[in-house]
C-alpha cells in the first residue's frame, strides 16, 4: 500500500479542494493541488500522476480545465 492509502484509494489532503468562490482560477488551484501532491511524495519520480479523466471526475470538473493547467504546466517547463 502507498503512502496515504487506505483499502485500495488514495487518501488526498483535506485542502486538496477546488473553492468555486474563489477569484483563483479553477485550472490554477488544480496545478497547485497537483504540485502539493507531488511535495507530500504522492508520486514517485518517473511515475505518471492522475489523468485527465482522474481529475475531472475526482474534482467534478469539465476536462478543459484539466489542459488549461496541463499547458500552463508545460509552458513553465519550456
Amino acid at each position: 500500500m502507498k503512502r496515504g492509502e487506505r483499502n485500495g484509494a488514495m487518501e488526498h489532503d483535506q485542502t486538496d479542494v477546488i473553492d468555486r468562490e474563489s477569484p483563483v482560477p479553477i485550472y490554477r488551484q488544480l496545478k497547485e493541488i497537483v504540485k502539493r501532491r507531488i511535495a507530500r511524495g504522492e508520486f514517485r519520480p518517473g511515475e505518471r500522476i492522475a489523468t485527465e479523466y482522474e481529475l475531472c471526475r475526482e474534482f467534478s470538473i469539465s476536462r478543459t480545465f484539466v489542459t488549461s493547467m496541463n499547458s500552463e504546466r508545460t509552458e513553465q517547463v519550456s
